[in-house]
């Protein structure tokens, strides 16, 4: 099992790395079209990463195609050729398996021809071009950049009320995997298993995790009631998502502006947070809401129903196979 890193920037070094890699293996194996596909949408950053996939399916690395492989969805006797759909269709359930043989190892010189230096058109960090609001998103700290959460307007604006010194563009151009603050300086998390009752036992487990729902639901249903009028059930269906949304976004951001920890007794104070943001939403509207109550809780009922019925089907799920992580009854991405 050899392994290489192949979205790692191209240099003359991964071009080392790649021919020993290639001269030491005897087959090549693609678990799926991943990789090979991302790196072609970036041509700029990848030239030499583009052309070793392009050199080993025309067979020009000494490798031959021996097999290629996937079970495309099929109904009523009818296949669906997806192969050229987005990689998330199918990589969890189908993926398209490559593997190749070697037939002869290369020379230098011809590791040369193919490749000629492609690692120096490089464009290291580069992302592709960008939409026409990401000069916008950027400023307001949104954007996808490497540093736009620090530089922007709304990490200024916590600096500027905690006191702290935000981190400019520049200083945030040349990203790397390191972390900003070293691990043993890090606040210990030490009550990821706060709840013993629910981590231990199962029922209790589940009736939390459906409290926890509909009380952000809760929260969150007054300022839905708000946003989305044009709905007959006024948004409450859509109150759990935006409450665990609301509830998970203003956590994200205290703790990425340094005013909060992911603790539970963090988290908690955002639940409360989320919850007077909903309770002043209900007081501008609550004759309208009320109103609603009365003429459409049926429509609520049936709402609950049917979130009730999901919630006990992936229950279900669950209980036919608790170890959702197992390798190949579960995987990486068990949902």
């Amino acid at each position: 099992n050899i392994d290489w890193s192949p979205y790692e920037e191209d240099t003359a070094e991964k071009y080392e790395m790649m021919k020993a890699t290639l001269r030491e293996a005897d087959y090549v194996a693609y678990s799926s079209k991943r990789i090979y596909d991302s790196v072609d949408e970036l041509p700029e950053r990848y030239p030499m990463t583009t052309r070793y996939y392009d050199a080993m399916f025309d067979g020009s690395l000494g490798f031959d195609l021996v097999l290629e492989q996937t079970s495309p969805p099929s109904l009523l006797g009818f296949t669906f050729d997806d192969r050229l759909a987005d990689e998330s269709w199918s990589l969890y359930d189908h993926p398209q398996v490559s593997i190749f043989r070697k037939v002869r190892d290369l020379s230098d010189a011809e590791f040369a021809a193919i490749f000629d230096s492609a690692w120096e058109e490089a464009v290291p960090w580069y992302r592709g071009k960008d939409s026409p609001l990401s000069p916008l998103l950027e400023a307001v700290g949104l954007g996808s950049s490497p540093g736009s959460a620090e530089s922007g307007l709304i990490s200024r604006l916590i600096a500027a009320a905690t006191g702290k010194e935000a981190t400019t563009a520049t200083e945030a151009e040349h990203p790397t995997l390191l972390l900003t603050t070293p691990l043993d300086q890090l606040p210990a998390i030490d009550n990821y298993r706060w709840n013993v009752r629910a981590s231990e036992q199962a029922l209790p487990a589940v009736l939390i995790w459906w409290a926890v729902l509909t009380l952000l639901g809760w929260f969150a249903w007054p300022i839905s009631f708000a946003l989305f009028r044009p709905l007959r059930d006024r948004g409450y269906f859509l109150s759990r998502t935006l409450g665990w949304l609301l509830a998970g976004w203003l956590l994200w951001w205290g703790v990425n502006g340094g005013l909060l920890l992911n603790t539970v007794r963090h988290a908690w104070l955002v639940a409360a947070l989320l919850g007077v943001l909903g309770l002043l939403a209900a007081v501008v509207q609550w004759r309208e809401m009320a109103d609603f109550l009365r003429s459409q809780w049926r429509l609520l009922l049936v709402g609950e129903a049917i979130f009730a019925g999901a919630y006990g089907l992936f229950l279900l799920i669950r209980l036919a196979n608790p170890d959702l992580w197992q390798p190949w009854f579960g995987g990486e991405k068990f949902m």
